[in-house]
């Protein structure tokens, strides 16, 4: 990386790099067992994420929630990125007028 200033700390067989780059830090842990030609990246943080496109109408405040669901998920928290997406699209289904039953005593689901 050109213009990175790198700052190793040497742990056992394993490495730890505190990247600085254009005023932004990084941390990177490579496992290299005294050999750097197998080195593995074992973690790198901070998580770079795509945005999936969303359409221009969203509401900020879904498309606030979205995006941190997004994230959640791109940190490996599945479970809390599941409940941060069904609340994105119940959030969705009532602003678009959807007045259903969604809960399992709904009147929907009685005979169930």
């Amino acid at each position: 990386m050109r213009g990175a200033r790198i700052k190793a700390i040497a742990i056992s067989a394993r490495y730890i790099y505190i990247l600085r780059v254009r005023s932004r830090g990084a941390l990177a842990t490579i496992l290299d067992n005294g050999s750097p030609q197998g080195a593995i990246l074992e973690s790198f943080f901070p998580v770079s994420v795509s945005a999936a496109p969303l359409p221009k109408d969203v509401p900020a405040d879904i498309q606030a929630e979205f995006r941190e669901a997004e994230n959640t998920a791109a940190l490996g928290y599945n479970r809390a990125a599941s409940a941060l997406f069904r609340s994105v699209l119940e959030k969705t289904l009532k602003t678009d007028g959807y007045a259903g039953a969604h809960r399992c005593g709904g009147s929907r689901w009685s005979n169930y």
